[in-house]
């Protein structure tokens, strides 16, 4: 499955755009949307140094493809519905860690009550437990 419009903008739809770095809730610098260092493009150069919109939103597609391979080989051999591959993607692009969630574990295995109860334990800080409820009903039901 490939990062289309309406999956950019499910992902982007939790963030903000900020077109010059910022620190996050827990003084991660991060810029454009949701962008840290840890995307492989360095944050830091965007300290007092506002860009334009078009760059932020390049390089967050740019970024997103990239996250994108790792939930892609986190459910091989299963078939996502592009809900779920939008929250999937959303869960990785907020926390990285999609290849240790026990989440996806579970849910591979078929233990679907298990990976939706599972989700949650991403909850931290608590200002993102929304986020992740929203992600969870995106990839459990669709909505």
């Amino acid at each position: 499955m490939r990062v289309d419009y309406d999956i950019a903008m499910e992902i982007a739809s939790h963030e903000a755009i900020v077109r010059q770095a910022y620190k996050d809730s827990v003084g991660v610098w991060t810029w454009s949307v949701g962008l840290t260092s840890a995307t492989g493009h360095i944050v830091d150069r965007y300290i007092g140094k506002s860009q334009s919109l078009e760059h932020c939103l390049r390089v967050y597609v740019w970024a997103l493809d990239n996250y994108a391979d790792a939930v892609r080989k986190a459910f091989a051999g299963i078939p996502l519905t592009k809900a779920q591959f939008a929250a999937a993607l959303s869960f990785h692009w907020n926390t990285g860690a999609i290849e240790r969630a026990s989440w996806v574990k579970k849910f591979k295995a078929g233990d679907i009550i298990g990976a939706r109860k599972a989700f949650m334990d991403w909850r931290k800080p608590a200002s993102i437990i929304g986020r992740r409820e929203k992600e969870r009903d995106l990839f459990f039901e669709g909505k």
